[in-house]
């Protein structure tokens, strides 16, 4: 059993921070399986981003009941910006970054403390459970941890070609050693939807010590309508954006060697599920555009052995002529004058207008 520190020396076990925004309907019970926590020593400080519901409101009814609660209202600025807000006035010794409509088991933060402080570990991490919105069906999310080395305490090196694929790219399953973070000054991207997935897989190539809990102390609720993840069509090229900077501070750290075949495997992985979940079908075609024109290209995808990737379907699917079906007819043309072997007079009637045809497609 580790030893606990007492309220009264003023010292703080674990910071919590919440970043709210129009969850009324959830907030309560968010709020209830916090604050009764069997961690005591516990700072909770909530950012209200904006909020135009009654979110506000009971955040400040809850602060009123638990001194342990501070309350930051902020004009809408994202999750992103009230993590880092969050993240700026924690004094704990750790740091849990909760979401505002999930539930937490009461034991959970006394659990990933105690194993945080046995270990030394940087980042502690839990298994959860997923409460469907919709249905209210609660199944296991057994996806959320992969290929977990053996052994109490590890590293990326540990994970071999696994570094992204072993967790989720979210935080909130995750405890925080407070100095580790300070020592490496990172932030949340503010970015409308997968603000947290720079933060989490840097934090994760970066630790010195990691650990894991095998037993489930997270209730994840999905398929909410409101969820920023639900609405990625109003940005659907917003995941590249993290993904982009995760690959050049890999390359900027000199990890990038090392981590390639971990981050690609993720990557296309990444890539293909936001295509295939996106609604509007424009946004569907913007999407595999760009991957086929130009970002798959950029970084040698289509170069790389089928033995390369972890799942052969991805390196299937990648060759399997689908991005044929989102192509323009002026990439069709291209390819029938000089892969078809078009005879050279209808090479010489189209030849005025190739220079338009070769316009970047959008």
């Amino acid at each position: 059993m580790v030893k606990m520190k007492s309220c009264q020396s003023n010292e703080i076990n674990v910071s919590i921070i919440i970043p709210v925004y129009n969850v009324e309907n959830y907030l309560r019970r968010c709020l209830d399986s916090v604050i009764n926590q069997t961690l005591k020593d516990i700072e909770i400080i909530c950012v209200d981003d904006g909020s135009t519901d009654n979110s506000g409101k009971i955040l400040d009814e809850y602060a009123l009941k638990d001194k342990r609660i501070k309350v930051i209202h902020q004009r809408n600025k994202g999750a992103a910006v009230a993590r880092n807000v969050g993240l700026s006035l924690a004094v704990g010794d750790y740091i849990s970054i909760l979401d505002s409509d999930d539930v937490f088991d009461k034991n959970m933060l006394q659990l990933l403390y105690n194993r945080a402080v046995s270990t030394g570990a940087d980042i502690t991490i839990c298994r959860c459970q997923e409460l469907d919105a919709q249905t209210g069906a609660i199944v296991p999310a057994n996806y959320t941890l992969n290929h977990v080395p053996n052994k109490d305490v590890f590293n990326r090196k540990d994970l071999g070609s696994y570094v992204f694929e072993f967790t989720i790219g979210w935080s909130w399953d995750k405890l925080y050693k407070r100095n580790f973070l300070k020592d490496l000054n990172i932030k949340f991207q503010n970015l409308r939807s997968t603000n947290d997935a720079y933060f989490v897989f840097m934090t994760v190539c970066l630790a010195n010590k990691i650990t894991c809990i095998d037993n489930i102390l997270i209730t994840h609720r999905t398929n909410l309508m409101t969820s920023l993840s639900m609405t990625r069509d109003k940005d659907p090229f917003c995941f590249l954006t993290a993904c982009n900077k995760i690959r050049h501070k890999l390359i900027k750290k000199d990890m990038w060697k090392d981590l390639k075949q971990s981050y690609i495997n993720w990557f296309v992985g990444f890539c293909f599920w936001h295509l295939d979940t996106l609604k509007d079908e424009n946004n569907k075609i913007r999407l595999a555009r760009k991957l086929r024109n130009t970002i798959f290209p950029s970084i040698g995808i289509y170069e790389l052995n089928q033995d390369y990737f972890h799942n052969n379907a991805l390196y299937d699917r990648l060759h399997s002529g689908e991005f044929d079906k989102y192509k323009t007819w002026r990439t069709k043309l291209i390819e029938y004058i000089f892969k078809k072997e078009a005879n050279k007079r209808t090479v010489y009637k189209l030849f005025g207008f190739i220079p338009l045809l070769l316009i970047e497609e959008k």
